[in-house]
């Protein structure tokens, strides 16, 4: 469904008269899924991690940590206020295949329930 959305927009950003404004939306849509694991930021920024480890499950809130370990390590926080995290399992670490920016929370998020 994604794609077939990217691939329209794209084509009505040809014709359109604000093209840049739909070939901007088709790439923040496009950054909003699963991308290789090559293109992952290493500076700290938290993403999501998937890992065909165990039959395959998706690691949320990971960061690439390079004074952890002597070549880096991706590392899984657990704890937002404290900054903690724990490194991957050795399983987990080697079978990373993709990332994916984490989504923005949601808008009443602040909101007091």
């Amino acid at each position: 469904m994604t794609t077939e959305i990217v691939k329209r927009l794209r084509e009505a950003g040809r014709f359109s008269i604000d093209g840049d404004l739909l070939r901007e939306a088709a790439d923040a849509i496009e950054a909003q899924g699963w991308r290789s694991i090559a293109e992952a930021p290493r500076d700290g920024t938290l993403i999501d991690l998937w890992t065909t480890a165990y039959g395959g499950e998706r690691l949320a809130n990971c960061s690439w940590d390079d004074l952890v370990a002597d070549e880096g390590e991706w590392r899984q926080r657990y704890s937002e206020a404290m900054g903690s995290s724990f490194a991957l399992s050795a399983s987990q670490a080697s079978n990373v295949t993709h990332f994916m920016p984490i989504p923005p929370p949601p808008k009443d998020a602040d909101a007091q329930g």
